[in-house]
């Protein structure tokens, strides 16, 4: 379906089953179609009563335009749960659905035969990107489309138990129609990582047998071919799911496999969507109460993993089919070529690297301050449901805070995403006195956006906003010297205090270069007078302690 057949038949089943479905605005594209989501329930409620007694299921269909069996196999169990009273009865009195028949709808209406060169079927579907040429799986923390912060303020609002995002794979050949992205249980952490790879999992993977659509892991392959292995795929906050589980939401990515008719990838989608729908009926008491534990877990943990990477040394062997892979002579430039024999099916045990270490992590402090001439940030916080208060002063204070210095970091090449995106952050946290100033803002890290917070304000984090480029303007010096007039306040510098020129002594026979560079020297020495701009590379968030907090409130 495209965007206008989808939009025109969830309201001929609004028109139908008034008193199940209903439409839920979702503002505008950046093309500026309008937007709708759809809530399903078996009973209209209040939203105070709806979240308390159900579990909460939000199903995102066609972030990626080209990818659309889950618009219709979503369309297709929503149908169904209205039509069906037995079914709604089980399903809808334990669980009640948001839904997003299309999401990029500007995609979507960008319609063609031929973008997703590998596909099989639809005759027709949409683009990858946005109007903006956005990827909007990638923009979960940027947000620099209109309908990612349309989401996050309905996502904020619905506070989802699971969320499922519906794809169509690429990548290597297989007998699978589907495969699964789950939220990597090492970053989501706590009592729900347990239970997801425990429970959900397992539940799922036999229910999806048990209909005729077995499923496997997402098959992102070690090597070239599957049966080299497969890695857990790690899906950071830029993602859908990672974002997801920033909130303590389970999230999964549905993966039917591109080179299956899509008849076939619609039905087994919509299994999928059956099973984790009955999962939640089922377990709905369950579902709840590790909502529940896991909000008062992250209000209480300390430590917050920032980066993580594959562990090698952990792996889980899994049973695979899959195709015989072989090489012959390429017709077109006569070298080896892969191609996949379906005609030679293996079964066999391969490694399943789905475990990761962190590589980056941080303490939380008490608090986080914002600073008044960044209102873009609480905008964000605002729409993500994060609690935070404006600091009550009068006028100017001075405050003891610990501030984050950048000392180091990478950026990508060519733009990714709108973005010139940073990597491998070095920080040096200070303890210092900056000025405070009437507006800025005090968060408080005891709250269920705990994770959130930390993830996005903590510069080493793989999605950070410092990685999305928003303190750009704080990585430049503004105010410099000239040499001329500085090298005799250098030369009183080190005739007047000996420890300084101890230190200078050393860093000229411990480097080499700063040695052999003039320059290099009275900037280190620059450095280290009070010339020196304190706010150079300093980022305008601090951390500050609850006590450091009263002494400030203390001295208004």
């Amino acid at each position: 379906m495209s965007p206008d057949e989808a939009q025109y038949a969830y309201s001929r089943l609004v028109d139908q089953y008034p008193h199940r479905l209903r439409q839920v605005p979702m503002g505008s594209s950046d093309n500026g179609h309008p937007m709708t989501a759809y809530s399903l329930e078996y009973v209209q409620v209040s939203p105070e009563t709806e979240q308390d007694e159900k579990a909460r299921i939000l199903i995102m269909n066609g972030i990626h335009a080209g990818e659309p069996c889950g618009v219709d196999a979503c369309y297709l169990l929503v149908k169904e749960l209205c039509a069906d009273e037995a079914m709604a009865q089980r399903i809808l009195s334990n669980v009640s659905f948001l839904i997003i028949p299309f999401y990029n709808v500007d995609g979507g209406n960008n319609r063609g035969c031929c973008s997703r060169a590998n596909q099989d079927g639809p005759d027709e579907y949409g683009f990858r990107a946005n109007g903006r040429n956005l990827d909007l799986n990638r923009d979960f923390i940027k947000a620099d489309a209109h309908i990612t912060r349309n989401f996050q303020k309905l996502f904020t609002r619905f506070k989802p138990h699971f969320f499922i995002d519906t794809h169509t794979s690429n990548g290597a050949d297989y007998p699978y129609t589907m495969t699964l992205i789950t939220t990597q249980d090492d970053k989501l952490g706590g009592v729900m990582a347990d239970w997801l790879h425990k429970s959900v999992e397992p539940e799922l993977f036999t229910q999806m047998a048990r209909s005729g659509w077995e499923m496997s892991p997402y098959v992102n392959t070690l090597a070239q071919t599957p049966d080299s292995g497969i890695v857990g795929f790690l899906e950071t906050p830029r993602y859908s799911t990672g974002y997801a589980a920033l909130f303590q939401c389970v999230g999964f990515v549905t993966e039917a496999h591109m080179l299956k008719p899509f008849e076939d990838r619609v039905e087994a989608t919509y299994q999928f969507l059956a099973a984790i729908s009955g999962y939640s009926a089922d377990n709905m008491a369950e579902v709840l109460q590790l909502r529940r534990l896991a909000e008062a877990e992250v209000r209480s943990q300390k430590s917050f993993d920032l980066r993580w990477e594959m562990d090698k040394t952990r792996k889980t062997d899994i049973n695979f089919k899959g195709y015989e892979a072989v090489y012959k002579p390429s017709e077109v430039s006569g070298k080896n070529r892969l191609y996949y024999d379906r005609s030679r099916i293996w079964q066999r045990l391969i490694p399943f690297y789905h475990r990761y270490t962190a590589t980056a992590s941080a303490t939380a402090p008490d608090y986080y301050i914002i600073s008044s001439a960044w209102p873009e940030l609480l905008e964000h916080f605002d729409r993500n449901g994060v609690l935070y208060q404006k600091i009550g002063i009068g006028g100017p204070v001075d405050a003891e805070v610990e501030t984050f210095h950048i000392t180091d970091f990478k950026s990508v090449g060519k733009p990714y995403e709108g973005h010139y995106l940073h990597t491998d952050c070095q920080v040096l946290n200070v303890r210092e006195t900056v000025r405070l100033l009437p507006g800025d803002a005090l968060v408080s890290t005891r709250q269920a956006a705990k994770r959130y917070i930390m993830e996005t304000l903590e510069p080493r984090g793989v999605d950070s906003f410092f990685a999305w480029n928003f303190f750009d303007s704080c990585l430049q010096q503004k105010e410099w010297f000239s040499d001329y007039v500085f090298e005799d306040e250098a030369a009183r510098m080190l005739a007047t205090d000996s420890i300084l020129k101890k230190k200078f002594e050393q860093q000229k026979q411990t480097d080499p270069d700063f040695a052999a560079s003039a320059q290099a020297q009275l900037y280190w020495l620059y450095r280290q007078s009070p010339h020196f701009e304190q706010s150079a590379n300093r980022l305008p968030i601090y951390r500050i302690s609850e006590a450091d907090l009263k002494k400030l409130r203390t001295s208004k």
